[in-house]
């Protein structure tokens, strides 16, 4: 039997990505993560792509909001010419929003020494933004902002990062 279906959206994309809250609500009181000398945070976006994996680690959870804020909120028609991607990039609210959580822990901000976003040229003339993380496409276009996200995953950064229980959960279904 062939079975066709017209004017639906279909994807041959297999991967899901998910958060996971647990049980139990209860939050850690603490934050540990890495920093520099100047006492910010130092992280690097993430590669979240197929899976199978779980991402449980704090610094883990914090890259993937992070990578979220890069795929989400970087688009690059709005980047005027004058301002770095980059730089573009830490005046995004999601950047903001994750730099005021981690300073609630005494930390200065977030570095963003080992964050790569700049501009490309293609050989054909144009240019493209180069992002040194990655987030599966299915995980973040219908999205268009880390708040976006959080509000439809009905959690917060809070709830996230510092959940007891709070998984990242990335995965696929070819197997």
């Amino acid at each position: 039997m062939k079975i066709i279906r017209y004017g639906v959206f279909e994807t041959n994309s297999s991967s899901t990505h998910s958060l996971t809250l647990g049980k139990d609500k209860t939050l850690l009181d603490t934050l540990a993560l890495p920093t520099n000398d100047n006492n910010e945070v130092i992280i690097k976006l993430g590669e979240f792509g197929w899976g199978p994996e779980e991402f449980r680690a704090q610094l883990s959870k914090l890259a993937y909001l992070l990578t979220m804020v890069a795929m989400t909120e970087l688009v690059k028609e709005k980047i005027p010419d004058h301002i770095s991607p980059l730089e573009y990039f830490r005046n995004t609210e999601g950047f903001k929003a994750l730099e005021e959580f981690v300073q609630k822990f005494g930390y200065k901000g977030i570095s963003t020494e080992l964050i790569n976003i700049e501009w490309k040229s293609h050989s054909s003339g144009g240019r493209y933004l180069d992002i040194s993380g990655y987030i599966d496409h299915q995980s973040c276009e219908s999205y268009n902002s880390l708040a976006a996200f959080l509000e439809d995953e009905g959690c917060t950064i809070e709830t996230l990062i510092l959940g007891k229980t709070a998984v990242v959960k990335v995965d696929n279904d070819n197997h």
